[in-house]
């Protein structure tokens, strides 16, 4: 991801100092995205699955 993250800044001509490391940016946002969610994901996704099943049936697609 750190990387990925280097390859898009520099796409954009943001050229980050030499031995920069993003790592730990990329961990901590990671982190406090697991969190700001813990609280609905699993309601989200069982909303998802739904949404599909039922999308997927009203095409005729049953599984």
């Amino acid at each position: 991801m750190a990387d990925l993250s280097t390859a898009f800044l520099a796409a954009y001509g943001i050229e980050l100092p030499e031995g920069t490391d993003l790592t730990p940016l990329i961990q901590f946002a990671i982190e406090q995205s697991i969190a700001i969610c813990a609280d609905d994901f699993a309601a989200e996704i069982t909303a998802t699955i739904n949404f599909v099943e039922q999308q997927l049936n009203s095409n005729g697609i049953f599984y």
